[in-house]
């Protein structure tokens, strides 16, 4: 990034050949002048330059060169359609695993509310059982009367058909 880097820009790249000569002096006022051309034919001995051959070309070589530059700039276009198809894709199956886990959701809490309303219901016939187990001691030493008033056979055989 040096003055002389840059007039020498166009010389120092392309298909050339780079010479340089470093002009330094043996006097104490001209030290800093001479330390740094010897820094900068250090950097520019570093430099590598690949020579091509210039070619004047035709006008079926430029079709030719941008027809493949056309090829080329397609195969990228495809290659990026490809990429937001598998972007869509990818969304798709998101909601889908988002609806699926809302489905499991709701199977679980109709799941849970089932298995309360059947512990309900359980417990509803245990009592009934035990109602009927009681009803039927009273008969055993409540004597004939109660076995034979038809409100007590009606109630029997309610309770009986309600828990079965």
């Amino acid at each position: 990034d040096s003055k002389l880097t840059r007039i020498l820009q166009d010389s120092l790249g392309g298909n050339c050949r780079t010479t340089f000569m470093g002009m330094v002096s043996p006097a104490l006022a001209c030290y800093s002048e001479s330390l740094s051309c010897l820094k900068f034919a250090n950097r520019a001995k570093h430099i590598q330059n690949n020579a091509v051959v210039n070619e004047d070309l035709d006008q079926k070589a430029l079709l030719r060169k941008y027809e493949n530059q056309l090829k080329r700039l397609r195969a990228e276009l495809a290659g990026r359609e490809r990429n937001v198809v598998d972007k869509r894709r990818l969304l798709e199956l998101e909601e889908e695993r988002k609806r699926a886990e809302l489905d499991k959701m709701t199977a679980i809490r109709a799941l849970e509310q089932r298995s309360r309303e059947f512990l309900r219901e359980k417990q509803q016939k245990r009592r009934l059982e035990e109602r009927i187990a009681m009803m039927q001691s009273q008969m055993l030493y409540g004597g004939d009367t109660i076995i034979d008033t038809s409100e007590f056979k009606s109630a029997v055989a309610q309770e009986h058909a309600r828990i079965h």
